[in-house]
């Protein structure tokens, strides 16, 4: 017998209750007697976020937990929080695509997990990017499920690879702030698989994080804490997940039927909620061994953390924010960049205006459960002087107010200060109360003061480089055609200074790409004017048309597309192969191609895969990032980079079948530099794809009987038992049958006057749907 087992005997009703719920707000429960011991969690999707303990006890003073942001000030002063380093935000993160740094990033996050004695850090967040109107787009990823799902699994494996867990979340559909507690995400069946579980899937099946944290939000009407088909089905039984499922902060509401969902434990500490499991059990309406199963789950997680645990005593912070500056400028993005106004050299410019509060007091974190105590703060106008020393005068101006009040003073100095320079670089964005928890956002525009002050000076200066400032997508018609020069720096964290200004300076060559479209105006996306929801529903009307596959299927221009970004050198790409121009479904494809710097610099390039399936039964978008790859090459140097595709590469997922489908057909392979700068393209033939068996119904046509060979024979012998047909005429029936219109009932007993009954055809077709499912899915390919 087992650790475990021999534990499991012991445990009381009372005891197995409390254990589903934690104490206090970080901590699981402890059972001295049982030599149960405790483990501890910590918010940190861009920072350990831990508060420090009462009177020198582990208990945590959490009176700061619920702190709103100071809406005043870009660096609020977090008093009751134990410093930590304030990495890249989750947009940032995803700007880099550059999966070995996000993974070294989260070994940083896992070895500060340790040092705070910290077992499970509640991280990431990978909720799709539905709308750049949602309040924590700032903490998310991407509009791409594959982009989004690769991220996840390098940070994951990061942070585990410290011997921390990891929580992903917000699982699932969890893409808006405003009501997010009462609203159902409504989705349709291919667009939850495809767009919503896909980064979900991807990550816990190659990363295996330790929990999964059911969201706040109904899906379909079902609150997702007790959400049976996702938790269980879909998130146990589909995807083979053994961890724990951890409830969003108070997220359940009904205990009973979310223990029964599979949703393991209760965060954070809720002794009602435990009181009615206790009843429930008492009173039959529970049955225990459903309790036994969330509490076996939760001692492995607890005595699996203990045994990993390698807590340390001290750190070196300044290791770690050297990552954190790697990750920061790998994620900065280069979006315009006219007469090569960047670099900033000595030899183009003598004297540079720095404009704007953002220089000074640096946007660089969103507001709510992200919110990290940073170590030390670097700003870009103290970097910017740095680097220019004595040899470019550096001259500043406010240019605004922090709260985004218009200050005439302020702007008349500012223009003023930029017309008297031979440059002027304006540090604009979002106010921090648009970047923030509980709350989305209402329009796409930059502050409105900022906006003026970029109009203002363009007017007078005409050689503008504007930095952002902000947490996801924004657009840019009113000013954008004046500045000559346009950096995006999605909430880089606390080395945004330094970060900025290598960027500038051409230290560092920009190598950040777009994880997200940006629209040339909030009418153009995906979900307008259905974000963020009525009547407690968010209506997701879109489906599987998110981000750029909404902006191609529509042919709607963006401002800048998904994967854009630019550099200081060039890249020139040839030699697209593919290692066969014919396949069949359980086949790989190898692709390579060379990419080659020819321009005058060191640089880092995206290389990006997509794929079109030209013809389909379903509808798809115009082309699907598959594969991606970053790569470092010096000037005039040449690299060839080989990916593999396989069945899910070319499969969508049919609501019908219940599965990921591949149809015969023409593929595809696309090498970009972003969706829509295509440079390479080949294509390859698909034959003899496994037909996948699609449910029958009675009123289901003839034709989808004949798709698959054992649905057919088991119809045809049934007809013939019935004497519908005979066998003598039962192959001649067949082309008949498959070509007629109408339903599969209507045709035996009307046409064919065939004395059956619907319960008799009704108990037939449960009978050939259950098996020739369980053949379908035994002959998966994926």
């Amino acid at each position: 017998m087992n650790q475990i087992d021999n534990i499991m005997k012991k445990l009381t009703l009372e005891e197995k209750v409390s254990l589903c719920s934690g104490i206090g707000l970080w901590q699981t429960k402890d059972i001295e007697d049982k030599r149960i011991p405790a483990i501890w969690m910590a918010d940190g999707s861009n920072g350990i976020r831990i508060m420090k303990p009462v009177h020198n006890q582990r208990k945590q003073d959490t009176s700061e937990f619920l702190q709103v942001t100071d809406l005043t000030q870009n660096s609020p002063t977090i008093t009751k929080q134990y410093e930590a380093v304030c990495y890249p935000s989750g947009a940032a993160l995803a700007s880099t695509w550059n999966m070995e740094l996000i993974e070294s990033m989260g070994a940083m996050l896992g070895d500060e997990c340790n040092f705070r004695k910290v077992n499970i850090l509640l991280a990431p967040g990978i909720n799709i990017k539905r709308s750049p109107l949602g309040g924590r787009g700032y903490e998310y990823y991407s509009e791409d499920p594959y982009l989004t799902g690769k991220t996840a699994e390098a940070f994951i494996k990061g942070v585990q690879s410290q011997g921390v867990g990891t929580s992903i979340k917000h699982f699932a559909a969890n893409n808006a702030e405003t009501l997010r507690i009462n609203m159902s995400s409504d989705v349709d069946e291919r667009a939850l698989r495809e767009i919503y579980l896909a980064p979900f899937e991807l990550a816990i099946k190659n990363a295996k994080p330790w929990t999964v944290m059911s969201s706040y939000n109904k899906v379909n009407g079902v609150q997702m804490a007790e959400n049976r088909r996702l938790l269980t089905d879909i998130l146990r039984d589909e995807w083979n997940f053994d961890g724990v499922v951890v409830s969003d902060w108070g997220g359940i509401k009904d205990r009973v039927q979310a223990l029964k969902a599979g949703n393991d434990l209760d965060m954070p500490e809720n002794r009602r909620n435990n009181k009615s499991i206790q009843e429930a059990v008492e009173n039959g309406t529970l049955d225990e061994s459903v309790l036994d199963v969330s509490v076996r789950r939760i001692l492995e997680m607890i005595f699996k953390a203990k045994a990993q645990e390698r807590f340390k005593d001290s750190i070196d912070w300044e290791s770690h924010r050297e990552i954190a500056k790697k990750v920061a400028e790998d994620s900065i993005i280069l979006l315009k960049n006219e007469n090569n106004l960047l670099p900033i050299t000595k030899e183009k410019y003598k004297k540079v205006a720095v404009i704007g509060a953002f220089a000074t007091e640096p946007r660089y974190q969103g507001g709510g459960c992200t919110l990290v105590n940073p170590t030390r703060i670097s700003n870009p106008y103290d970097e910017i002087c740095r680097l220019a020393g004595n040899d470019i005068k550096i001259t500043y101006a406010k240019g605004y107010e922090i709260n985004n009040r218009i200050n005439d003073q302020l702007l008349t100095e500012a223009v003023e200060k930029a017309g008297e320079a031979d440059a002027a670089v304006i540090f604009a964005g979002l106010w921090v109360a648009y970047d923030r928890e509980g709350f989305d956002r209402k329009t796409l525009d930059i502050d409105s003061s900022h906006i003026r002050l970029i109009q203002e000076i363009c007017k007078i200066q005409k050689r503008v480089i504007v930095v952002l400032n902000n947490g996801d997508a924004v657009t840019m018609d009113p000013w954008i055609n004046g500045a000559g020069a346009v950096v995006e720096q999605f909430l880089v964290g606390e080395t945004v200074g330094e970060a900025v200004a290598d960027i500038l300076f051409g230290i560092v060559n920009p190598s950040g790409k777009l994880p997200v479209s940006f629209p040339k105006r909030l009418e153009d996306t995906s979900a307008y004017p259905l974000f963020p929801g009525e009547c407690n529903h968010h209506i997701y009307g879109e489906s599987i048309f998110v981000g750029y596959r909404y902006y191609e299927k529509k042919k709607i221009d963006t401002l800048f597309p998904f994967g854009f970004g630019l550099s200081y050198t060039e890249f020139a790409y040839s030699n697209l192969k593919l290692d066969k121009t014919v396949m069949n479904d359980i086949q790989k494809l190898t692709v390579q191609v060379t990419v080659a710097n020819t321009g005058s610099c060191k640089g880092k390039e995206v290389v990006q895969l997509y794929v079109s399936d030209k013809e389909s039964r379903l509808l798809r978008p115009i082309k699907e990032l598959k594969k991606f790859e970053k790569i470092e090459l010096e000037q005039g140097e040449s690299k060839t980079v080989t990916f593999e595709l396989s069945y899910r590469d070319f499969a969508y997922y049919d609501p019908e079948a219940e599965d990921w489908v591949v149809e015969d057909g023409i593929f595809d392979i696309h090498i970009g530099k972003s969706c829509e700068d295509i440079v390479l393209t080949a294509s390859v033939e698909m034959k003899d794809a496994k037909k996948k068996f699609r449910y029958l119904y009675l009123d289901s046509q003839h034709a989808r009987v004949f798709e698959n060979t054992v649905s057919k024979k088991m119809y045809l012998d049934f007809l013939v038992e019935k004497g519908v047909l005979t066998k003598d005429n039962v192959d001649a029936m067949v082309p008949l049958l498959k070509g007629n219109y109408m339903g599969i009932y209507n045709v035996i007993t009307s046409l064919l006057g065939g004395d059956i009954t619907k319960e008799e055809m009704q108990e037939k077709l449960d009978e050939i749907n259950q098996v020739c499912t369980a053949k379908s899915k035994a002959e998966s390919c994926f």
